[in-house]
């Protein structure tokens, strides 16, 4: 990751939101253990966080892999570094079966509160759209509020819950659904 620098001259206009390639796999890797150290320290444990910055080499490896197999990955990227990044695939979740999903968004913590997020949001539902994808879902752990909340703005709502396990911790996930994303992605993007 590059050194601390001032970002408050980077405007909409400096942020690049595209298809990741293979070249940006230690890039995601980064963003993501990064991300998840900034938002989940004091929610799972210290060990597991540390463990997901320590294995970048590994997780980049599997990006790298992910990408080429499965090109269902976003970036923003700014001075040729990413900073945000969003995945999305088909839900495995038994009752939402025909419906997208955005599995993560992500943005270093210096770069949020930009727009980057909602950028990378508008362009996941696109891409769904383009997989001609009708509804999604998103999941998100109900202790981060912050997260939550945003899913919420942009017109989800929380239809359900489920645990999952980090390292020794089972924590509660909220499932958020958007019933129409053809219209989601018009309002959106309504200028």
């Amino acid at each position: 990751m590059k050194g601390t620098k001032e970002i408050s001259h980077i405007k909409k206009y400096d942020i690049i939101i595209r298809q990741a390639v293979p070249s940006d796999a230690e890039g995601l890797a980064t963003v993501q253990a990064y991300t998840w150290w900034a938002t989940y320290q004091g929610i799972m444990p210290k060990d597991y966080l540390e463990n997901r910055i320590v294995s970048i080499d590994k997780a980049t490896l599997q990006f790298t892999n992910c990408i080429n197999t499965m090109q269902n990955c976003i970036v923003a990227e700014t001075n040729r570094e990413i900073v945000g990044i969003l995945f999305f695939k088909q839900s495995k979740n038994p009752n939402y079966p025909k419906a997208g999903e955005i599995k993560g968004i992500y943005v270093l913590e210096r770069y949020q509160k930009m727009g980057i997020g909602r950028r990378l949001f508008v362009e996941g539902v696109k891409a769904l759209l383009n997989l001609r994808y009708k509804e999604m879902i998103i999941t998100v752990l109900q202790a981060n509020k912050r997260g939550t909340d945003f899913y919420l703005n942009l017109g989800g709502k929380v239809v359900g819950e489920f645990d999952s396990t980090f390292g020794d911790v089972t924590l509660k996930q909220n499932i958020i659904y958007y019933d129409d994303i053809q219209s989601l992605y018009e309002k959106l993007t309504k200028k």
